[in-house]
């Protein structure tokens, strides 16, 4: 493509041989640099090196850059070399540069779209591992509160204390989110021992029942993703009291929201509207952003993330029709 689109510029102005070449060189490493810095921007494209080593990929850029170099080779000798034919081939070259990242974007997004469905397989996996230990759990609340009955009767302190705790314990699994819809109420429960366990406070004011419409491993992936998100982040804040997450769902007309804020002080980085993971590892993390919005819209919602002083809200609208 700088050969050619070089050629031009030798062709069109008045200079040498030598000019020519170092007008290429310095068109080289000028597209080199801008290409480089284009994809390092535009993460959009996705481009890394295990899909490099795709075979197809690799045999059709081969193949086309032949196809190309063969017949310029060709036009040159058989119809002499002009500005047109220059032109021409540079503009072929633009062109199977183009549909390359194209390829390369398309192979990507297939590939995540495999990820993500494997993602809510696990989470349907997930999500009946948990509904069975919740009703243990369950269970075994209703029998300790008979065991507690029987011994206050007893008058040791000790037994006295121990009574005590236990009820401290039950009644966290008393508290516990009853929205209407056993299948988020098993998602909250789960996320508000896992928020406990790291110190985070845990604030819902959830309608369950407006979430009717979707399916079970949709609300599994869509609350559990932005909950562990949220608590993950809130860990992190260094005053105690400011370890909070908040989870509001809104119903207004045919409006549904969810709203989801946690403290965060380091303003994350973003890309394609999405904050990116601060895991170091992104082929195997960072997919649970894209899940979300991938399950959003699979509703006809759309997903927005915000970050503004140390507070970052993550919100979730959808349109509901009839």
């Amino acid at each position: 493509m700088v050969h050619c689109l070089s050629r031009v510029i030798w062709f069109l102005l008045p200079i040498g041989e030598l000019a020519s070449q170092i007008i290429e060189i310095a068109l080289m490493l000028t597209a080199l640099g801008f290409l480089y810095l284009f994809l390092k921007k535009n993460r959009r494209f996705g481009i890394d090196p295990t899909e490099i080593k795709s075979t197809q990929l690799i045999l059709f850029a081969v193949v086309s850059s032949v196809i190309v170099y063969v017949v310029s080779f060709w036009t040159n000798w058989n119809e002499g070399n002009n500005v047109g034919e220059q032109f021409f081939d540079f503009l072929s070259c633009v062109l199977l540069l183009v549909i390359l990242l194209d390829l390369f974007r398309f192979r990507k997004a297939e590939q995540e779209q495999m990820l993500l469905a494997r993602l809510l397989k696990q989470e349907q996996e997930q999500r009946e591992m948990s509904r069975a230990a919740v009703e243990v759990i369950n269970r075994k609340c209703h029998d300790l509160k008979h065991q507690i009955s029987a011994l206050r009767h007893q008058s040791e302190a000790d037994q006295e204390r121990s009574i005590a705790e236990l009820e401290s314990a039950i009644l966290l699994y008393d508290n516990l989110a009853k929205t209407g819809n056993d299948d988020l109420d098993i998602v909250l429960a789960e996320k508000s021992f896992f928020a406990e366990k790291l110190g985070v406070k845990l604030q819902c004011i959830v309608d369950g029942k407006a979430f009717s419409f979707m399916r079970t491993e949709d609300i599994c992936s869509l609350f559990g993703n932005a909950i562990d998100n949220a608590v993950e982040a809130a860990a992190k804040e260094p005053v105690a009291e400011r370890r909070i997450v908040m989870l509001h769902t809104a119903a207004r007309g045919n409006m549904l929201s969810i709203h989801v804020e946690n403290p965060c002080a380091v303003k994350p980085q973003f890309a394609d509207g999405l904050p990116m993971t601060s895991k170091g590892d992104t082929d195997y993390h960072g997919f649970g952003m894209r899940s979300m919005r991938y399950v959003a819209e699979k509703y006809g919602g759309v997903l927005s993330a915000v970050w503004e002083d140390g507070v970052f809200s993550l919100d979730v609208l959808f349109v509901q029709n009839g």
